[in-house]
């Protein structure tokens, strides 16, 4: 990358004439005393020693070559060759102003990259900020600013542990310098924009990746390979309702020719249905699928067929998976361990443990031997289907050499397997062996964040609470990065522990670590509140509180968040209250689920709030929100029951659950039907009572008039 910030200009013209001059020079002049040395080796010793002394002397001489430098050009040549870290930029500089050479702004560039390569970061900064002093004779360029990103990138990609700081703190370098290219009214290259994106795509900010994406559109400069390499990267990861238009879109315009000197290849093709995969749009990555296998240009590879019976996992779909395998044999294909490990994992997700068995063995017995992928697989899906024991023996079957050459992964499957199964003294023996295996071979698998939180959720779930807060101290002491994922392990388990005051200061220390508190950590917070035995009146006041937090934080609370505060309400018997958050969390576009539905259905229904009940039952089934049958019966049983309620509109209410009921083919208890359907007949029949009355008492009431007249 410094040959390309530094151009090719400086290297082809002005760097590459000048080392290959110095290397015939260097041996030209060795090689003329050694010939010399060894035509005269006869003489005698005296003479020996002083011609060594001189060959010594002439070698130093001409290895000192910044004494010998006399032109810009050969300085600049050895700036960039310079991997003497003795030999810093300002060295070199007085030494430039003692041969009377007055250095230019490629000068200064080379030494700033030069200073970076040799983490002299210090004297990097201090040369950029010279060159950017307005009341300096040498001004900065492209290539300077480019510089400059490309270390503040590698920053961000290499962020100690301790560092828990915002994405606008990481970035802020990075926009600083572009504003400051753009004040000075320096033109921005490809390089620029690239860095600039690498950057923001490093932090998942992908709003800013596709920003300077479209700037650099607007400056007519033409995205190359790294520029799409970068903005499918972050696609891949940055979660957003989006990715797959914005993949496809890339995908589209690749293809459509746009980019001469881009060609839509197989790796883009296979990168976008991975997105398109990874944001569970499935069908769209198996519709590409199909036009690589009906192009006559570009053919799926091995990878394309693994990258998408992973896709026919995330469905659950067992038979096209599966039928994948046999078209990769078909087409004269060997499956290899990749595809072996995605048709397991598929098994896996689909609960069938006789084929993940039988695709175990078709491997071994193709004579492929199963890498620490597999194996974790395994583990994993005798964890799932509560094999337990057979967990245990595939670990076992694992040979020591082979468990020091596998990865972390595996130990964190056999871990949670011991969680799962409440193997307690299992789970501490592991993990024991590990940390002294890691400790004497730094080559051994290192425990990581995962490894410390399943630890941690054993022995919380063994009660083992002191145990639990000792790994924590521990990782704290030791600077590793807790994330969010982390903290609502321990929260969660303190909460589910009745721990209230130690969650309490966990929250707290988050922020105090500057790591994000997400949705997830709040409602767990709330729910410790809103669910304890006795909700007193300052519980109320904190869970509330919290969704305030959670909006002063740019937060947007949960589902999950206003349905415990909806069942906090309904618990203390507040059913107004609840109605209100119900409401407030709809008027926020949030579309409550089949557990807020329940909860707000029977909470109206045992609060003597039928009517509400109704409405929310009625609007659970237009949404096609399937709720509990025992909420479904409760409130038609209380408007069998209901006394209070007209009987006319108890019959409607009922009549028009029971009709929205059989079109979404939702049946109801057969006796609470019959009596149901009792009530309604009943209603008819004393309509055609009261409607045989009332002709009666017509037809008398006419009889009489006719009479009358008559008289």
């Amino acid at each position: 990358m410094s040959a390309q910030l530094l151009s090719f200009d400086y290297l082809n013209s002005m760097i590459k004439p000048y080392i290959s001059d110095l290397s015939v020079a260097l041996v030209f002049g060795a090689g003329y005393y050694l010939f010399k040395f060894l035509r005269n080796k006869g003489e005698n010793q005296s003479k020996e020693n002083k011609l060594n002394n001189q060959i010594k002397s002439v070698i130093k001489q001409r290895l000192d070559k910044w004494e010998q430098a006399k032109t810009l050009q050969i300085f600049n040549g050895l700036i960039i060759s310079n991997y003497d870290k003795s030999t810093d930029a300002f060295k070199i500089l007085s030494k430039m102003q003692k041969n009377g050479v007055v250095p230019d702004i490629i000068t200064y560039n080379c030494l700033i990259d030069m200073s970076f390569r040799l983490d002299q970061e210090e004297h990097a900064v201090k040369l950029f900020e010279e060159v950017c002093d307005s009341f300096s004779g040498i001004q900065p360029d492209i290539v300077t600013f480019n510089i400059m990103l490309k270390q503040y990138v590698s920053e961000i990609k290499n962020f100690t542990k301790t560092k828990n700081i915002s994405n606008e703190e990481k970035l802020e370098k990075i926009f600083k310098i572009l504003k400051d290219i753009k004040n000075r009214e320096i033109q921005i290259n490809e390089i620029t924009y690239n860095t600039a994106m690498d950057a923001c795509v490093e932090v998942g900010d992908f709003d800013k990746t596709w920003e300077l994406f479209n700037e650099m559109k607007t400056q007519n400069l033409n995205p190359d390979l790294y520029t799409y390499a970068t903005l499918v990267k972050g696609l891949k990861n940055c979660g957003l309702p989006d990715a797959v238009d914005k993949a496809l879109q890339i995908l589209e315009l690749v293809k459509s020719g746009a980019c001469l000197e881009i060609k839509a290849d197989e790796v883009l093709f296979n990168s976008v249905m991975d997105i398109c995969i990874t944001n569970n749009k499935v069908s769209i990555a198996e519709k590409i699928f199909e036009d690589m296998k009906n192009s006559n240009i570009i053919k799926p590879s091995i990878v394309t067929y693994s990258i998408m019976i992973r896709g026919y996992g995330v469905i659950y779909n067992i038979e096209k998976a599966v039928s994948l395998y046999e078209e990769i044999k078909m087409n004269g294909m060997q499956p290899n361990d990749i595809i072996y490990g995605c048709l397991m994992n598929c098994a896996v997700r689909c609960s069938n443990l006789d084929l993940m068995i039988e695709i175990f063995e078709r491997m071994k017995n193709q004579g492929m031997k199963p890498n620490a992928i597999i194996y974790t697989t395994l583990i994993k899906g005798y964890n799932k289907m509560k094999q337990f024991n057979k967990a245990f023996e595939t670990f076992e079957q694992l040979t020591s050499e082979e468990k020091s050459k596998s990865n972390i992964v595996i130990y964190n499957a056999i871990l949670d397997v011991c969680v799962e199964s409440g193997n307690f003294e299992k789970l501490k023996q592991i993990y024991n062996d590990l940390k002294n295996l890691a400790l004497e071979n730094e080559s051994f698998p290192q425990p990581n964040l995962v490894t410390y939180s399943t630890v941690i959720k054993g022995y919380f779930k063994n009660k083992n609470i002191s145990e639990a807060f000792n790994i924590y101290e521990f990782l704290k002491n030791n600077n590793f990065k807790l994330d969010e994922v982390f903290y609502s392990i321990m929260i969660d388990s303190l909460v589910i522990a009745n721990e209230f005051a130690k969650a309490e200061i966990l929250f707290k220390e988050m922020r105090a670590f500057n790591i994000k508190r997400t949705s997830v950590i709040y409602s767990i917070m709330i729910k410790m509140y809103a669910k304890s035995a006795q909700i007193k009146p300052e519980d109320m006041d904190k869970a509330l509180n919290l969704i305030k937090q959670m909006k002063e934080d740019s937060i947007k609370p949960s589902v999950i968040s206003y349905t415990t505060l909806i069942q906090m309400y309904i618990k203390k018997k507040m059913i107004q209250q609840a109605i209100g958050m119900f409401n407030e969390m709809k008027k926020q576009g949030l579309e409550a689920d089949q557990v807020c539905y329940n909860f707000i259905i029977n909470g109206c229904t045992f609060n003597q709030n039928l009517e509400n009940a109704i409405v929310f039952l009625l609007e659970s089934l237009e949404k096609n929100v399937k709720l509990t049958e025992e909420t479904y019966k409760n409130v038609l049983e209380y408007l069998l029951n209901n006394k209070f309620m007209k009987y006319n509109v108890r019959v409607k209410n009922i009549t028009d659950i029971l009709n929205a009921l059989k079109i979404k083919n939702i049946k109801v208890n057969y006796d609470l039907y019959s009596r149901l359907v009792r009530l309604i007949y009943k209603n008819n029949e004393d309509k055609t009572e009261k409607k045989i009355e009332n002709d009666v008492k017509s037809s008398f009431k006419n009889f009489t008039n006719l009479y009358q007249k008559k008289i």
